[in-house]
């Protein structure tokens, strides 16, 4: 009897590691990593009879303004007096194109070190400004939108209207970031007068960053905190200090603080007359940052300024790094603020990179630890995990770039095994400038005489111009990986039997089954399936 095999269709199941779907993947996009655009330094002297004032940075800028919700200001002064209300400084980014600083007594000259850091994306900055009254000890700012706090920190700079030597604590803030949209700024004392303006910066990153925070009450002259991260050299230390009642004690009041090594956060004075509270921020990043610290130099008694060479191999790119510094006395002191505020800049020498701590008073040995930290020039935004990519399809590369690789020549390339190593990158797919920002990628069956499937391959892109990739490893930084793996699959459509026309029935010889397939499979063996329940199980073989 004959048997009619109608509306039935084949598929094939292939044995290979990398199994050619034929689904359809939707996936998510990701939040843009951040990608830093450029670091803008400078020095200004408020002149006296100058309170508040504005620093055009326009020129520094090549006339392209900042985009103020992604940059903020690393600001620090110098006095030679030890009046607050002469030398704390209140700094903010006004607009664009302009710096605003501002104090409340004005007869002698402060001397300001600014960084403006702005970032391409992946970074939002909220910013403001309130008054502390002199009633009292906290301040709550409702945010104007909630942040990650896994990956935002606070920034304070402020100017004091009261000022009276024993009694410095008052005019000294600590910020707590306590809740997704609360910023908390305290300080330990209230008194009459004692009235401050406050400009506050939170700063938040969207991913490859994580920021561990804490608070560390300080009773002598050193404690430590048991942290944890994975690399120290891609952490960075920031912390406010708000002194207890020290009675203008200021070897109580300058606290060093610096990470130790993986486990071990050290915040170390000289004078135990009061405790110190410190709010403190360590960042972590997770991409090819490169961050580096000491807490061992030291400014001696006789001298305003010393400088210090911190090269790096590579060696810094000062349009992507910035420094934060802290300070202790080697000596008890009392009333003399002026001999510990003090400016930090990074400069270059030729071939070397320093870094200059000043101030404006001598007397006293002063011991000072900085944190320095260098932004990537490049960052991958796709494909950066987790999607699925066909042979012969054409798929958009992405990614962002600092203005160190404006016009600078790059390489996209791929890897399939060992690809937490820049070096197994050997897949060239293109050449192109890293200004773009992004690349058509035709993913053609063969790239670089390389088979390209794979089920667990990843993207890099490479500043070739700062160094060729025959040079480049995990210690150049001027590369950039995608997060994580994505796929790349082989395809196979059947061409006959495809449709409802005609019959094939039982004993028929000469029928043709056949398919195309696109990619180098290289399968060794496969099934061909028949199924006869509208496609839900393949139950023939």
């Amino acid at each position: 009897m004959w048997q009619e095999i109608k509306k039935r269709r084949l598929a094939f199941s292939l044995f290979v590691v990398c199994l050619l779907a034929v689904a359809l993947f939707i996936c998510t996009q990701e939040a843009e990593s951040y990608q830093v655009k450029r670091v803008i330094r400078g020095s200004y002297t408020i002149l006296a009879g100058t309170e508040t004032t504005t620093v055009d940075i326009n020129s520094s800028l090549g006339g392209v303004p900042l985009n103020m919700s992604a940059s903020f200001i690393l600001n620090t002064r110098r006095s030679g007096q030890d009046g607050h209300n002469y030398a704390d400084t209140l700094a903010l980014i006004d607009d664009p194109t302009n710096i605003l600083y501002s104090r409340v007594s004005s007869s002698y000259t402060n001397d300001l070190e600014y960084m403006v850091t702005e970032f391409v994306s992946g970074v939002n900055v909220l910013s403001g400004y309130t008054a502390m009254p002199e009633t009292k000890t906290d301040k709550t700012i409702t945010l104007p939108q909630s942040v990650n706090l896994s990956r935002s920190f606070p920034l304070l700079s402020w100017k004091s209207f009261r000022t009276y030597t024993t009694t410095d604590e008052r005019n000294f803030f600590g910020a707590n970031l306590t809740s997704p949209n609360t910023l908390t700024i305290s300080r330990s004392e209230t008194g009459s007068t004692y009235n401050n303006d406050i400009a506050w910066q939170v700063v938040e990153f969207d991913r490859d960053v994580n920021v561990t925070n804490g608070t560390t009450v300080l009773t002598g002259y050193e404690t430590t905190e048991s942290v944890s991260v994975n690399d120290i050299n891609k952490t960075f230390l920031v912390f406010s200090t708000m002194p207890g009642n020290v009675n203008g004690v200021e070897g109580a009041i300058a606290v060093l603080g610096t990470l130790v090594n993986n486990t071990t956060l050290r915040f170390r004075r000289f004078n135990n007359a009061d405790q110190a509270t410190i709010y403190w921020y360590l960042v972590e990043f997770d991409n090819n940052v490169f961050s580096n610290r000491s807490d061992t130099p030291r400014l001696d008694a006789a001298n305003m300024s010393t400088t210090v060479d911190v090269s790096a191999v590579p060696q810094w790119d000062l349009n992507r790094t910035i420094a934060v510094h802290s300070t202790q006395f080697n000596t008890s002191v009392s009333n003399s603020a002026e001999r510990y505020y003090s400016t930090v800049q990074l400069s270059e020498s030729g071939s070397t990179v320093n870094l200059t701590v000043e101030r404006s008073r001598t007397t006293y040995e002063l011991d000072f630890g900085y944190d320095i930290l260098e932004f990537p020039p490049l960052d991958v935004i796709s494909p950066n995990g987790a999607e699925a990519y066909t042979v012969n399809q054409t798929k958009v590369v992405s990614w962002n770039h600092s203005d160190t690789s404006n016009d600078h020549n790059m390489d996209i390339r791929l890897c399939k095994a060992g690809c937490d190593n820049i070096s197994n990158y050997t897949i060239l797919i293109n050449t192109t400038n890293a200004s773009l920002d992004s690349y058509s990628w035709k993913i053609n069956k063969t790239i670089d005489s390389q088979n390209p499937i794979g089920d667990s391959v990843r993207l890099a892109i490479v500043d070739t111009t700062m160094r060729s990739f025959a040079t480049t490893n995990m210690t150049t930084r001027n590369w950039d990986m995608g997060n994580a793996p994505f796929k790349i699959n082989g395809s196979i459509l059947v061409t006959a039997p495809n449709d409802d026309s005609g019959n094939w029935r039982v004993g028929d010889t000469g029928r043709q089954i056949t398919w195309d397939k696109t990619g180098d499979l290289s399968y060794s063996s496969f099934n061909i399936s028949l199924y006869i329940d509208g496609g839900s199980t393949y139950n023939q073989t």
